[in-house]
């Protein structure tokens, strides 16, 4: 569930990057505020509109909102059923004043509609069995669920469950498979929809696709290999625009990218040969708004851009020169926002064309 959990995309994904940047203007950010200071970790954050989002204290014990777009935070209060050794592991926000928060390694989902002052815990689709991905829509959600959990080699085994009703029930959608193979731990570690029907589950060892809202899952060949390398063939991020083209990011810095839902991909980006890790793995975030222009983070802090579809990419600068980010969310509606490690908060406004 966390970032370094599964990524590990390196400077040198970066300096292959850089070594391909295209001209042309360079990307300006907008300074929108900044986030809360977490007294014991980096600040993560995910907006719901524009104005509304929620920000936690990544692997802590502190929560905010906010409802100017991020110029003020307010502290909220965390589940009294969290034990004092338990933290925030992910937060998925609804508006202002409502959100789902995982905590407790995992086992938890607690949800709120009033910043706090109460909150319940969301049914689980198999009792005492951890969240190895989760996300909602509304009233739709998608879990990973781990069984035969081992410290060394991690989830034995995962299934993918569907709740159309806010996780008042669930149902089994991918009877799952054996994830372990000698050098991994996940089969499925998050999801990500193009729209309403389509949309992929993936893991390091591969990559799932539905075209029916997640009642059915089907696996993506797994075309996308480098030669050499413990990691050369883990995948870190999947991220598909439309049911067709789609995008690949592996731990080793490579992209390769889909034009036809998956059955070819081509690698536009090779990461097999560049210069070894710069920094630590902190964070690993790919966006696309559209089939041409998107956004990476790669692991040494550096915000690039494309505007050809991951051909080529510019580096973007935050309030000074060098600045290191650290998260992103975007949506289609409200644009992008970004952080970095001075907690600054960042923002894009969204396409013209949707």
């Amino acid at each position: 569930m966390s970032y370094s959990s599964w990524c590990v995309v390196a400077g040198i994904l970066i300096a292959c990057l850089e070594s391909q940047a295209q001209s042309g203007r360079a990307p300006t950010l907008r300074v929108l505020g900044k986030l809360p200071d977490a007294p014991d970790a980096l600040c993560s954050f995910k907006f719901s509109s524009g104005q509304e989002g929620w920000a936690w204290e990544a692997g802590g014990r502190y929560l905010w909102t906010t409802e100017d777009g991020g110029s003020s935070w307010t502290r909220v209060a965390l589940p009294a059923a969290v034990k004092s050794g338990d933290w925030v592991e992910w937060v998925s926000p609804i508006s202002a004043k409502s959100a789902r928060v995982v905590t407790d390694g995992g086992f938890t989902v607690f949800e709120t509609g009033d910043r706090g002052a109460n909150w319940t815990v969301i049914k689980a689709p198999v009792p005492q069995e951890r969240f190895a991905g989760l996300q909602f829509d509304g009233a739709r959600g998608w879990a990973a669920i781990g069984s035969d959990y081992n410290s060394v080699r991690g989830f034995l085994h995962q299934e993918i469950y569907l709740t159309t009703d806010g996780a008042r029930s669930w149902q089994r959608a991918w009877r799952g498979e054996t994830a372990w193979n000698g050098k991994s731990q996940t089969v499925v570690g998050g999801f990500q929809f193009a729209d309403a029907d389509n949309g992929v589950a993936f893991g390091e060892l591969g990559v799932l696709k539905t075209s029916d809202g997640g009642r059915t899952w089907t696996r993506v060949p797994y075309q996308f290999s480098d030669a050499g390398g413990d990691q050369s063939d883990l995948i870190a991020q999947v991220f598909f625009v439309s049911p067709l083209r789609g995008w690949v990011l592996k731990q080793n810095g490579s992209i390769f990218r889909t034009e036809d839902g998956g059955r070819i991909w081509v690698r536009i980006v090779n990461g097999a040969r560049s210069p070894a890790i710069e920094g630590g793995s902190w964070t690993c975030q790919l966006w696309f708004e559209s089939a041409s222009r998107g956004w990476l983070i790669g692991s040494n802090g550096k915000l690039v851009e494309t505007e050809d579809g991951g051909n080529h990419w510019l580096r973007v600068e935050g309030a000074k020169k060098g600045t290191e980010f650290v998260n992103l969310s975007c949506s289609r509606n409200f644009g992008c926002r970004f952080s970095d490690f001075d907690r600054n908060l960042y923002g894009v406004d969204p396409p013209t064309e949707k």
